[in-house]
């Protein structure tokens, strides 16, 4: 797999390739089964698969993001994910001024054309681009009449009468509804991320903590979790309590996960650890004393146990 970390110095894909193009928050349901019809066409025509995103996500840039907007996956882990594809090339297209401007027959001739050699693309049904989202499936298959490239959409998944989209899966994480929320991805909700060092608060108040830094937009799922910790170098994975927030009590800034084991030391310093979501158990709050955050530490590690007693590692 190749990464093009920037389009406009890229030369040329001299293969045939087919390409989807999108944000691809969350890798859902919807992202999977492009992703699926990407390889069927591939194997079909000996064509050269392309992925194509954009960070940072086009509505952050654009400041024109919903109350509701955080980002469901890291640029990283969405690489990640399509590692397991096989994909051939993924086009990191870094959103600012000069492509948030251009117009669709540009991006289409300038890039997806003569860089890309694009012969086909997949999209979803309700895929725009362009300037001020201008370009849509009208003008795509126009164009392709004329440029030799075939266009094939996916329709959007419904399942329980609702839509798959990653609007919808903000929502539900945001509701503390993770199992609906995984239902809608096909997989856990989860972060991940490498251990930093921090301020060792936890470790005083006997509840030692791995700590790792979050985009600011993670804020508005602030809260405490049941979840899993999969630790990358040793391929295990344990049950613990998450904490994703500011830490009010002990009046920090920076927004962070923090993960405890319960019962087990475990150095993940400078490790690379998965965050697993299983269940919300309370929002974060402030306490009056460091005493009464103890005592609700341990509730919370106690009903993360009975959370636990009904799942399998």
């Amino acid at each position: 797999m190749q990464i093009i970390n920037n389009l406009l110095n890229f030369k040329k894909i001299t293969s045939n390739t087919v390409i989807t193009i999108g944000n691809f928050d969350g890798m859902h349901l919807g992202h999977q089964n492009l992703i699926h019809k990407l390889n069927l066409i591939k194997t079909k025509n000996k064509f050269k698969t392309v992925v194509i995103l954009f960070t940072p996500h086009p509505v952050e840039f654009l400041g024109t993001a919903k109350p509701i907007f955080f980002r469901i996956n890291s640029v990283e882990e969405k690489i990640d994910f399509l590692k397991k594809y096989k994909i051939d090339f993924i086009v990191l297209i870094k959103f600012n001024h000069f492509f948030a401007s251009l117009k669709p027959n540009d991006f289409i001739n300038i890039f997806l054309i003569k860089k890309l050699n694009m012969k086909c693309l997949i999209v979803g049904d309700d895929f725009h681009f362009g300037f001020r989202r201008s370009g849509n499936l009208t003008l795509l298959k126009n164009k392709a009449k004329k440029n030799n490239f075939k266009i094939l959409t996916e329709n959007s998944i419904i399942r329980d009468n609702i839509r798959i989209s990653s609007t919808k899966i903000r929502e539900l994480i945001i509701q503390g509804d993770l199992k609906k929320a995984e239902n809608f991805l096909g997989h856990p909700f989860t972060i991940s991320g490498k251990v930093e060092h921090g301020i060792q608060k936890g470790r005083k108040i006997g509840f030692p903590t791995a700590n790792v830094n979050l985009h600011s937009s993670l804020q508005i799922i602030n809260g405490v979790y049941a979840v899993k910790i999969f630790i990358f170098d040793c391929k295990k994975k344990f049950f613990g309590i998450a904490n994703i927030g500011i830490c009010p009590t002990f009046k920090k800034k920076n927004i962070k996960l923090e993960v405890h084991i319960p019962d087990i030391f475990i150095n993940l310093y400078e490790k690379k650890i998965k965050v697993i979501f299983i269940k919300k158990i309370r929002k974060e709050k402030k306490f009056n004393s460091i005493n009464d955050l103890i005592i609700q530490i341990k509730k919370d590690v106690n009903l993360a146990k009975k959370i636990f007693l009904s799942y399998t590692l």
